[in-house]
């Protein structure tokens, strides 16, 4: 499925839909500053772009069972992350 990243709000799981369909984060993530929980699990992810580092808010970033190698070192800067998984 397609999704309107306008949509989304403080707790959004987009992950496991069993189609690996999300195959990336588009750059406008970063306007969604009140996020604080964030789940693409089990998708086929290979690019998070830096602007995730503007998710001041969130506290909780699931990206475990994609196909990323590496990821922005901007998701240091996100002082209120408490769970990262990228198993």
């Amino acid at each position: 499925p397609e999704y309107n990243i306008f949509d989304l709000y403080e707790e959004t799981d987009l992950g496991s839909t069993g189609k690996k369909s999300i195959t990336c984060v588009p750059k406008e993530i970063g306007i969604l500053t009140n996020l604080t929980v964030l789940s693409f699990y089990d998708e086929a992810i290979d690019f998070i772009p830096k602007e995730i580092g503007l998710l001041t808010n969130l506290e909780v970033l699931n990206l475990s069972s994609n196909n990323l190698r590496f990821f922005p070192e901007e998701i240091f800067t996100l002082f209120n992350l408490r769970q990262l998984d990228l198993s």
